[in-house]
């Protein structure tokens, strides 16, 4: 496991998480991958835990909503824009999800975010 900090000098980053009540924001991964993509969300301004939320309500719930196996989804950069989340199997990329803005907006404004990660 790794520990990642970010500074939050990051404008769009403090604008979009509230206010930046310390220096640092701590995440524990687990794997390098997950560090990656870590890096991806804070990069392009986006709160972790509302891309988390995200890929949780956007996961198939049971293997028949969706015709093909995968282990994992990861947030990832689909243009020079615009964001995806990708269904990961066995290393390869095998489907992808559009990111919507306006869902991942509509969890931040529910301001329910604090609430629902625990804070260290």
């Amino acid at each position: 496991m790794g520990i990642e900090t970010y500074p939050l000098s990051n404008k769009s980053f403090q604008q979009n998480s509230g206010s930046a009540e310390s220096e640092y924001l701590i995440r524990v991964v687990s794997d390098i991958e997950s560090f990656v993509e870590k890096v991806q969300i804070v990069s392009a301004g986006y709160d972790d835990r509302g891309i988390w939320l995200m890929k949780f309500t956007n996961s198939p719930l049971e293997e028949g909503d969706i015709q093909f196996n995968y282990e994992h989804m990861v947030f990832t950069r689909g243009g020079y824009e615009s964001y995806q989340f990708m269904f990961i199997d066995n290393q390869t990329a095998i489907a992808s999800l559009d990111f919507s803005k306006e869902q991942y907006e509509y969890y931040l404004a529910d301001n329910e975010l604090d609430l629902m990660f625990l804070e260290i």
